[in-house]
């Protein structure tokens, strides 16, 4: 898929009428059972927006939260949008009908994720939730946390890893059980990542990237970026992850000896990477 500069240029001068972009989801027909390329868009003013970049289109705009969208993904056929209107709308990818509203958090959802058969949300009002992923009844609250729960990560396919405003990063059963808690960073968590069994890699809102063991729970190194804040971390292979900031930089990491092998700079804040 390659989307042309024409094509950029049409799409954030449809988005600056329409308020900002504050996340995105990109389903590609190869792997998420779809008819054709499509680019979920979640607006700050509270629409979500399904673009088919076949043609370069928005065949669909999902409309019913009040305030922006702050976390998309999708499942099972469906798009699945977190708002800081303290909802979680579940709309049929087919017909752009919402099928379902979740409300059992009091704040703003930062974050979705499908872990086995749950679907878990992480609010500012310090919880997580987890619900069925069938009917979305709510099933239990996980709570620990001092302060927003900012990225929810799947372990191992097995446990639920989350990350805070409060600096600390815990590990949790689906039962709701609190199995470890890791205090090795000084700043909000912005990302996640887990590289193998045991290892995972985590960045901050200080610019630091850590990677640690979850069995001894030792760091292993530290990558200092800047004072910037890293916004993702994606693997990119099994000895290099890539990570973007609020520095406008994209850089990718040689996880083995912690120095950057190659540095993007780009004209605007990077928020997110995809790879197609």
């Amino acid at each position: 898929m390659n989307l042309s500069t024409k094509n950029l240029d049409e799409l954030f001068f449809i988005h600056d009428d329409m308020g900002k972009i504050r996340c995105c989801k990109i389903l590609l027909a190869s792997k998420d059972f779809v008819n054709n390329d499509y680019l979920i868009i979640g607006l700050s003013i509270g629409s979500v927006l399904i673009w088919n970049l076949a043609n370069n289109s928005i065949v669909k705009k999902l409309e019913g939260h009040t305030d922006e969208i702050e976390c998309l993904i999708f499942f099972n056929n469906n798009v699945l949008s977190g708002s800081a209107d303290k909802s979680i709308r579940i709309w049929n990818f087919d017909t752009g009908m919402c099928t379902k509203i979740l409300k059992n958090h009091s704040m703003s959802i930062k974050c979705l994720i499908i872990i086995k058969n749950y679907l878990a949300s992480g609010s500012a009002d310090k919880s997580i939730k987890i619900w069925d992923s069938q009917n979305f009844n709510h099933l239990i609250s996980l709570d620990g946390h001092k302060s927003s729960i900012t990225i929810l990560e799947s372990l191992s396919d097995e446990n639920l890893i989350s990350g805070s405003a409060d600096t600390k990063i815990k590990i949790w059963n689906l039962e709701g059980t609190c199995l470890s808690t890791f205090d090795v960073h000084l700043a909000s968590i912005t990302s996640i990542i887990q590289i193998n069994k045991n290892t995972i890699i985590s960045s901050d809102d200080s610019g630091s990237i850590i990677i640690w063991s979850l069995n001894d729970k030792l760091i292993k190194y530290i990558f200092e970026n800047s004072e910037n804040s890293i916004l993702q971390l994606r693997q990119l292979t099994d000895e290099t992850i890539v990570s973007c900031s609020s520095d406008k930089s994209v850089i990718i990491w040689d996880i083995n000896t912690g120095s950057n092998t190659t540095m993007l700079k780009t004209c605007q804040e990077v928020k997110s990477i995809e790879f197609l």
